[in-house]
């Protein structure tokens, strides 16, 4: 295995020279969330993408530095993985934009439903005028507490989306980039 790991280094150093950092106990080549490194004991390959943790590489990523390159295969990693996450915050959008049309039709619902009763208050005829004023206004005063917090509800929502929005911008534009740049 120390064979392997040697050989990435090498290549490591040999496609990106400006990468190599010497540490005080090692040189190490740092680069899309992995990092190879030599040190006395030896070499190391690590994965550092989803924690602040090392973990160990998968042995596909491994295998396919070794036929491709490192720069080239790390940046594929990088793409495939911007690409799931643009998938998956498009969907996070979609839920989003879901909730919105859902409390947008509530508002809709609860105006309908005060103008309504409004309306059954105003056409009693057994009440008399200053209950009938009482009524409508404790009716309104609730409709309006419900129209607040729908609106408050949308509107974080609506943020929600904004910031996913941007992220999915971030990655999409990440691999526009990628994509100009292969060779």
């Amino acid at each position: 295995m120390q064979d392997i790991f040697k050989q990435i280094f090498d290549r490591a150093v040999s496609e990106l020279p400006n990468r190599l950092q010497a540490f005080q106990d090692e040189d190490a080549v740092l680069y899309r969330g992995f990092k190879i490194s030599k040190r006395k004991e030896g070499y190391y390959w690590q994965d550092t993408r989803y924690s602040n943790f090392y973990e160990k590489v998968d042995p596909k990523i491994t295998e396919k530095v070794l036929e491709n390159g490192f720069a080239l295969t790390l940046n594929e990693v990088m793409l495939h993985n911007d690409k799931d996450k643009v998938l998956s915050l498009s969907r996070e959008i979609e839920k989003k934009d879901a909730l919105i049309a859902y409390w947008a039709k509530e508002s809709t619902r609860i105006w309908t439903a005060f103008n309504k009763r409004k309306n059954v208050i105003s056409k009693d005829t057994k009440t008399d005028e200053e209950t009938k004023l009482i009524r409508r206004a404790t009716l309104k005063e609730r409709y309006e507490k419900k129209k607040d917090l729908f609106h408050k509800k949308r509107k974080v929502i609506s943020e929600e989306r904004e910031e996913l929005k941007a992220d999915m911008k971030f990655f999409d534009s990440r691999i526009k980039l990628y994509n100009k740049l292969k060779p």
